[in-house]
């Protein structure tokens, strides 16, 4: 399923890399082989960063190109993955909930 699997599942996947920033923060390399519209295979090379917010949820920023073009987009790839960041959303009160269902900001 996705952009990489929509004409058919990625195959020959491997993990290049992977290195732990933080507890709950990871960033990671892997290549594999996805099929194009045209039904011709094409490597890629992604680098993601995945990081856990409030214990259950995970969030994933994944960057990629093809592997050919790979050395030129790299920079660029990795610039936006290592600024990715999240936080837990703020919790409400239930008189701040109660102010919101009335429309009051």
């Amino acid at each position: 399923d996705g952009k990489y699997g929509s004409y058919g599942a990625p195959s020959d996947v491997r993990l290049k890399e992977s290195q732990t920033l933080a507890p709950g923060d990871e960033v990671f390399e892997y290549t594999f082989v996805a099929l194009t519209p045209a039904m011709r295979e094409v490597t890629k090379r992604v680098r993601a960063r995945a990081i856990q917010v409030g214990g259950d949820d995970v969030f994933i920023l994944v960057a990629g190109s093809t592997a050919a073009r790979w050395k030129q987009a790299e920079p660029a790839l990795a610039k936006a993955v290592d600024s990715f960041a999240t936080r837990p959303a703020p919790e409400f009160s239930a008189e701040m909930s109660a102010y919101r269902k009335k429309g009051v900001k």
